[in-house]
C-alpha cells in the first residue's frame, strides 16, 4: 500500500473468516467497510451465503478519510449516511 488510501491496496492476505464463523456460530451479521471491500469479500467467498445460511453479510460506509461526506464534520454529525447506517447495523440507539 503506497497511500492511504483503500485503492491503493495490494496483495491482500485473507483470514479464515468461515472458519472463524463456524467456531463461533452465535455471530450473525458481518459488516464489511466499503464497497471495494465488500465486493472483494464476496469474490473471495462466494459461497458464503450457502455454506453459512444463518449469516447476514452487509456492506458499510467506509471509514476512510476520503469518503468523509458520508460523516459529516466536527462536531459529528450522526444524521449523516454513514452514521445513520453504522445506526442500524448495529441495532443501537445512538444519540
Amino acid at each position: 500500500k503506497q497511500t492511504s488510501k483503500d485503492s491503493d491496496i495490494v496483495d491482500v492476505e485473507w483470514n479464515d473468516i468461515i472458519d472463524f464463523l463456524h467456531k463461533y456460530p452465535n455471530i450473525k451479521r458481518v459488516g464489511i467497510l466499503g464497497k471495494k471491500a465488500y465486493k472483494d469479500f464476496i469474490k473471495k467467498y462466494p459461497d458464503i451465503k450457502t455454506e453459512l445460511p444463518y449469516i447476514e453479510v452487509e456492506s458499510l460506509p467506509s471509514t476512510s478519510g476520503s469518503n468523509g461526506a458520508q460523516w459529516g464534520g466536527k462536531p459529528i454529525d450522526r444524521s449523516r449516511t454513514g452514521w445513520i447506517k453504522y445506526k442500524e447495523f448495529i441495532g443501537s440507539k445512538c444519540k
